[in-house]
């Protein structure tokens, strides 16, 4: 008679053992697969994408979109044949798990480098936010069924910074004729409207400045401004520049208007407006 409660008390320790282990081996499950889940990002492995996320699995994105698994596998099987931009980094810390029975939530920061696919040698730009994450435990395996994420806003300083870099970019690549420093500053949807009001798309402008009998000799643009929402900027400025065209000198002065995206990690020109000062 005795001895029944001790064999009840070494039971009630015996199951709370076990579950505290399972509860153990559960938690390291799931930062092994945060880990592996990092590395697919870096590789853009669909085929872990395809594994690890539920049937029903859903994103909410930082602008407030949302994608099914198949929007997501669709996105990371063209980024991979077709890249707009390197991963060269990802990696996740702060990790808090809570577990309730085979859900489990999971809270962490992101961090990740880029670079622009025009320039792979070129400045990594870093990128953190917050993310949330829930995963179901089913046949022994956990799948991600819900993410939330978002971005920290960017440090408009070095945003500037990176922006006034662009531009100059823009009247350096000019002046030496340089076509992949040029073509790495404009988005595919990219317009232009010149002084006669004529519109040119991005390829045409590039063959435009880039063909042979142009010769820019002097750009100068001065009353730059810069204003920025977000990620887009809007900079206006005066531009003053000599040249050759088809053995002929000119002379060409007037104010501008450009509109900038960031985009993967570097500022692309969406939009310019021209328009010639009185001679």
């Amino acid at each position: 008679m005795k001895t029944r409660p001790i064999f009840g008390l070494l039971a009630g320790i015996l199951l709370l053992y076990g579950c505290s282990s399972n509860q153990t081996n559960d938690e390291q499950q799931i930062r092994d697969l945060i880990a592996q889940y990092d590395q697919a990002i870096l590789e853009n492995n669909a085929d872990f994408f395809e594994n690890t996320l539920a049937p029903n699995y859903k994103i909410l994105t930082e602008n407030g979109g949302i994608q099914s698994k198949d929007e997501v596998l669709k996105e990371i099987r063209s980024e991979k044949e077709n890249p707009t931009y390197i991963i060269s980094s990802v990696a996740s810390d702060s990790l808090e798990i809570n577990q309730y029975n085979n859900i489990a939530v999971v809270t962490g920061r992101w961090l990740s480098g880029t670079k622009s696919i025009e320039n792979p040698e070129g400045e990594v730009h870093n990128d953190v936010g917050r993310y949330t994450v829930i995963l179901e435990k089913n046949n022994n395996s956990w799948k991600v069924i819900s993410e939330h994420i978002s971005e920290k806003p960017h440090d408009k300083k070095l945003l500037e910074e990176q922006l006034r870099k662009a531009s100059e970019g823009y009247d350096k690549a000019l002046l030496s004729k340089d076509v992949t420093l040029f073509s790495s500053l404009f988005a595919k949807d990219y317009t232009s409207i010149d002084n006669d009001g004529v519109t040119k798309n991005e390829k045409q402008l590039i063959e435009e400045m880039m063909q042979p009998d142009l010769v820019i000799t002097k750009i100068n643009t001065t009353d730059k401004t810069f204003r920025l929402y977000r990620n887009t900027a809007v900079e206006t400025g005066k531009y003053d520049s000599e040249g050759i065209f088809k053995g002929k000198p000119f002379v060409d002065k007037g104010r501008y208007t450009a509109t900038w995206v960031y985009r993967d990690g570097s500022w692309k020109l969406v939009a310019e407006h021209s328009s010639n000062l009185a001679k």
